[in-house]
């Protein structure tokens, strides 16, 4: 029996399993339907650790030009994933689209609940400061005065400064790949009181970072239950599943749509990746 269970990345013609180069298939099917050349292009690089910044300003053009390609190349990038990532369970393996379709018992899942008090102001740390207010726009300013961010981020920001009330998010709810990324948007989105859908490799520190964050914000954070990241796909039943979020009811539902389009969660233009609220 294999020792490696749940979703995995796929093997490569070494053997190995490459989450560069799943990475890479998985850029080049999200633009296909958009810029043909341009995936063409991303699938022959040679050096991908090298070839993907400049690749990935090119999607990003690609996709923005036309209203809907950005959603377009988002459905095409799930599908992708769907179809490349593995599903194992004891001794069989199959796509993850392909568990989601089997059907089976939905997983447990667990709700965490923040102690801490909502930001209700827009706080950056930077250099051992916590730059807000009038601070903060100074530095805005020199920012964008030196080029070290674009000029509609220093709008963007500005506009944030103005409508602080934006940074409301309790009544919105995210899923986050990869939930412990120490650069991930957790940390901000749990002081701004989201609900968050976590997903991580099943490693205990990494866990107990998530947990930890989940705990110091003002939202909640839901996740797997059991042994964090590993017993919803190696227990019971099996059964993959995506999360809904209804009001502030979470629960898994099967996600027919990996084999023929998007999820549910992102069915709809102006959904940006959250999680739909019905």
């Amino acid at each position: 029996m294999t020792t490696e269970q749940g979703v995995l990345f796929p093997r490569g013609a070494d053997g190995r399993r490459s989450t560069a180069g799943t990475g890479q298939g998985v850029w080049a099917d999200a633009i296909r339907g958009v810029d043909a050349a341009l995936a063409d292009r991303i699938e022959g690089a040679r050096d991908w650790r090298k070839d993907y910044v400049e690749a990935v300003v090119a999607h990003t053009a690609a996709a923005t030009r036309t209203d809907g390609g950005a959603v377009q190349v988002a459905r095409a990038g799930l599908v992708s994933l769907g179809r490349r990532l593995r599903f194992v369970q004891d001794d069989e393996s199959s796509s993850v689209a392909e568990a989601v379709a089997a059907g089976g018992s939905i997983p447990a899942s667990q709700t965490v609940r923040g102690e801490g008090e909502r930001e209700r102001e827009l706080v950056l740390p930077y250099r051992g400061d916590q730059l807000r207010g009038d601070a903060l726009r100074r530095q805005v300013d020199a920012w964008v005065a030196r080029g070290a961010v674009e000029p509609s981020c220093g709008v963007a920001l500005h506009r944030v400064l103005d409508e602080p009330g934006w940074l409301d998010l309790s009544d919105r709810a995210f899923a986050l790949l990869g939930a412990g990324a120490e650069m991930g948007p957790l940390g901000a989105l749990s002081r701004w009181g989201a609900h968050v859908v976590a997903v991580d490799v099943p490693r205990p520190q990494v866990w107990e970072r998530i947990m930890r964050t989940a705990r110091s914000g003002a939202g909640s954070l839901t996740v797997p239950d059991g042994q964090p990241g590993l017993a919803p796909v190696v227990r019971g039943p099996r059964k993959l599943g995506l999360v809904r979020v209804q009001r502030q009811n979470v629960k898994a539902v099967s996600a027919e749509a990996l084999d023929d389009g998007a999820p549910d969660a992102l069915s709809g233009p102006g959904d940006h990746g959250q999680l739909r609220h019905e």
